[in-house]
């Protein structure tokens, strides 16, 4: 799916579809995850900026602000410090089941909120756990949640409309952001989720 996004993203790298066939039959990169090198994020040099002030200096800006509800950074239980770390005990679940009552409530929304998402894709599996993790689906649903197109540009909630970490490059997560502002303000062109 990220794939597809990519191919009308002026920035990806990686275009055009990617079949089942390119991730399994392929040496692994990584032997804790067993991942081939086509499910692994790319690098990139790139940068990206986040300016955030007030909501009031906000209003007098040329470009339409994208308010922010809540914010968080943390791990999970066991994880040294990061998202996924092979410290965890279970690798299906990540950073979202711990972060996601506390952000949900603080921003006093939930999941069926949510219009579109951009996640954190270093690995395929990555938004997998996310998708569970933050509550859009059960934990073990994840799969199929993204099989069954409900992750498309027309589906139930767009994920990672400019393609992501797995097409577009690996900016720290921060092309992620920046497509998130250009969804929320109408920008993305024809990556554009409805109702975002």
């Amino acid at each position: 799916i990220n794939l597809t996004r990519a191919s009308v993203g002026a920035n990806s790298q990686r275009q055009g579809p990617l079949a089942v066939s390119g991730t399994t039959h392929t040496r692994p990169f990584f032997l804790f995850f067993g991942i081939a090198r086509s499910v692994y994020w790319l690098g990139a040099d790139g940068a990206c900026a986040v300016v955030v002030t007030s909501a009031e200096r906000a209003r007098d800006l040329s470009q339409r602000p994208v308010y922010l509800s809540a914010g968080g950074i943390g791990t999970g239980k066991a994880n040294r410090g990061g998202m996924w770390s092979n410290y965890w005990a279970d690798h299906s679940e990540c950073y979202a089941k711990y972060l996601s009552a506390d952000l949900y409530k603080r921003a006093g929304l939930g999941p069926e909120d949510i219009d579109v998402a951009e996640l954190y894709d270093c690995f395929t599996i990555s938004v997998i756990t996310q998708l569970e993790g933050f509550g859009f689906c059960k934990p073990g649903e994840g799969g199929p949640f993204c099989e069954d197109g409900r992750i498309g540009i027309q589906g139930e909630l767009p994920v990672n409309t400019n393609g992501g970490l797995l097409s577009e490059g690996y900016i720290h997560g921060l092309n992620g952001v920046y497509e998130l502002v250009e969804q929320l303000r109408g920008h993305a062109g024809p990556r554009q989720a409805a109702g975002a």
